[in-house]
């Protein structure tokens, strides 16, 4: 988990000293950043929405590779940008990929389709804790930006570094934080040899490869912010189709990787006090909160940011 290059560690340590500069990118610059060299194929079923909208193809004359043209071109006007995210996540809802293109089983466009939904879900959180909606939403939108390069262990480093050259700096801070809850680099949900976990739920490195990488001392240094805390929090709720309590996020996950015995303890206790933070900055915690075991805290933490009469998230 090290930088490829000094600079982007450089480029952190002055970030981290100037107290994360700010990037001021819209919700629109953040999108289209993020589909920005995506092939037509990972994109075709939007592409299909866009040719059937009046407002986009207004005289039925644009093709398909009018379309995508639009898609990878970030100075078309703002009223079309909004009108493609709309579309982005009508597709979405309609429980239809962004694109038809299949890798190795897997749906291209689905890493798109849960950055979608996490920036959603981010926005929502944030709005209901008195918190920017937008800059919770571009957070969201841009944590797994690294996914486009690579889907290993290492997209939070190669994000970070994509969107510090692009001059995304907060959402480059996000892609380094958004795995690891509390700023532990242990509470990833990660099966590993590299540490122990003692009889308090403590994690403790029994390797130093653990601890001699740049994502280690980053995580050292940097004080996690509530928006931080909430793309912790919303990367383990939002998958690529909807939004899940964290009990139904943990077991999918542990369909693929599975941790066991006080590692898994751990990973819970860490995520159970995240919890208990929201609900605590949303003002509804009370001392009820704090003898529920995992599973009432996920039921709590679902109910709170539903909305009470659609019991669904649709709007960013």
């Amino acid at each position: 988990m090290n930088f490829s290059d000094v600079r982007y560690k450089e480029g952190l340590n002055y970030l981290l000293s100037m107290q994360q500069e700010k990037s001021y990118h819209s919700i629109y610059e953040c999108f289209f950043q993020l589909i920005d060299g995506i092939d037509k194929d990972s994109l075709s079923n939007l592409i299909t929405m866009m040719l059937n909208d009046d407002s986009i193809n207004i005289d039925q004359t644009l093709t398909a590779s009018d379309c995508y043209q639009m898609l990878q071109n970030k100075n078309i006007d703002d009223s079309y940008k909004l009108t493609i995210i709309e579309l982005a996540y009508q597709c979405m809802d309609s429980g239809i990929h962004l694109g038809s293109k299949v890798n190795d089983g897997i749906n291209t466009s689905d890493w798109i389709e849960h950055s979608l939904q996490e920036a959603r879900l981010c926005s929502i959180m944030a709005s209901k804790c008195g918190l920017d909606s937008d800059k919770a939403f571009k957070l969201g939108l841009l944590h797994d930006y690294g996914r486009k390069y690579d889907h290993s262990f290492r997209h939070p480093i190669i994000g970070f570094e994509k969107l510090y050259d692009l001059g995304y700096y907060e959402e480059a801070i996000g892609s380094l934080t958004h795995s690891f809850l509390n700023g532990n680099i242990f509470a990833c949900y990660s099966p590993s040899k590299l540490y122990t976990v003692d009889n308090n739920l403590n994690a403790i490195p029994i390797n130093n490869e653990i601890t001699n990488n740049d994502m280690y001392t980053f995580l050292e240094k940097y004080q996690y912010t509530d928006y931080d805390r909430i793309l912790n929090l919303a990367d383990l709720m939002a998958t690529s189709k909807k939004v899940v309590s964290p009990e139904e996020r943990i077991l999918d996950i542990e369909s693929r990787r599975k941790m066991e015995g006080k590692q898994r303890e751990f990973f819970l206790n860490q995520l159970s006090q995240s919890i208990i933070w929201y609900l605590n900055k949303m003002g509804i915690v009370s001392d009820k909160y704090q003898g529920l075991d995992f599973k009432g805290l996920s039921e709590s933490m679902y109910e709170a940011i539903l909305d009470d009469s659609k019991k669904d998230i649709k709007k960013y």
